[in-house]
């Protein structure tokens, strides 16, 4: 498969475009590696959206399951058993002011979307990268340098 997939193109959109959206963001250093690996390959499957239109319904899912490594992460010593529940960890980041509670709704309803489906999700890639810039936004907030506790 050396083409892209013709619906990329329809919306005009070139490969290095998206790439280059893509590759621009980043998590800052003080986010943990297991959290980076993992949007790595979500930036990566993103890519491959070019060829598999689907993967960027795929890529927008992922970023909140990354968000939610990343809050599990955060909140490991509260929560050692991994007993909270998503909406419980994203309460904790907006009491800690590092989410606003349009962000906590949102969140919640577009992975609610997702993990129950009713229909077949599709996105455009547009909405796959901002769903990656979304939510490095939120994880360098939450691996900020100064401690909020």
């Amino acid at each position: 498969m050396t083409s892209g997939d013709e619906r990329n193109e329809n919306l005009s959109l070139d490969f290095d475009k998206l790439y280059n959206d893509v590759a621009s963001i980043r998590l800052h250093s003080a986010v943990p590696e297991k959290v980076q690996s993992y949007f790595a390959s979500i930036q990566n499957l993103c890519l491959y959206g070019w060829y598999v239109y689907s993967f960027y319904a795929l890529t927008e899912f992922l970023t909140y399951t990354c968000i939610e490594m990343a809050l599990r992460e955060k909140f490991k010593r509260e929560d050692p058993k991994r007993a909270w529940s998503f909406k419980k960890l994203l309460g904790k980041a907006a009491r800690l002011n590092r989410l606003q509670e349009d962000q906590f709704s949102y969140i919640s309803r577009i992975r609610n979307d997702f993990t129950h489906p009713d229909i077949h999700n599709i996105r455009v890639p547009g909405q796959a990268v901002f769903a990656i810039k979304f939510a490095a936004e939120l994880i360098n907030r939450l691996f900020e340098e100064k401690s909020f506790y």
